[in-house]
């Protein structure tokens, strides 16, 4: 994914929390539907990621959970939708 046109500090956000969406990747199957390739869902986790990030200050609860959250909300909507 390019990144070069994101905040010095998004970008390096991203890169620090790019191992949630592999994580996430790992527990959402692909294989629900034919059209779910891995490659489209990392780029719907980086986006989940980015929306997780806009909101970071006002959470009440750890980061990592709602990135997750967000992540795979994101993944699963896409798929559902195909």
């Amino acid at each position: 994914m390019s990144t070069c046109s994101l905040p010095i500090s998004q970008t390096y956000e991203l890169e620090q929390y790019a191992y949630l969406i592999e994580a996430v990747l790992s527990t959402v199957s692909c294989a629900t539907h034919p059209y779910g390739s891995k490659e489209t869902l990392l780029e719907i986790g980086y986006i989940g990621l980015l929306e997780a990030l806009e909101r970071k200050m006002a959470l009440p609860i750890p980061f990592e959970q709602y990135a997750t959250m967000k992540i795979r909300s994101r993944m699963i909507h896409h798929l559902f939708a195909l």
